[in-house]
């Protein structure tokens, strides 16, 4: 059964979908959505993010509903957990370390920091 759940948490159904932008220009500012942005070494323009881990954060979409029931609350919304990018039809979970391509960015992925993964460009 131990290898069958391995072999699942390493395999990607498809390829994901960025689903949601977000910025924030300083730590406890608004997040302001956006179509795209660019990514630097600091993580994304016009976000507060600095060059090391956690320049990029990412949470999957699947899991709002999940954050939510457990909140007992009715929903949370990608802006309420002030991550710069929601992503579906992926398994974060397999990629708890490892390269991840979003558009023409290569990201590096350094593993969770619940309920977000953490990213710098590659």
């Amino acid at each position: 059964m131990k290898g069958q759940l391995g072999e699942m948490m390493a395999r990607h159904a498809r390829a994901g979908r960025l689903d949601w932008i977000g910025l924030r220009a300083e730590r406890y500012a608004a997040m302001d959505v956006v179509q795209s942005a660019e990514v630097t070494e600091a993580g994304l323009t016009g976000d507060h993010g600095r060059a090391g881990k956690r320049a990029v954060t990412l949470i999957q979409a699947e899991h709002l509903p999940v954050i939510a029931a457990l909140s007992d609350l009715q929903t949370v919304t990608s802006d309420a957990l002030r991550r710069n990018l929601v992503v579906s039809g992926l398994n974060l979970l397999a990629l708890r370390k490892g390269l991840l391509r979003i558009g023409g960015v290569t990201l590096e992925l350094h593993g969770p920091c619940p309920p977000c993964y953490s990213m710098e460009k590659a």
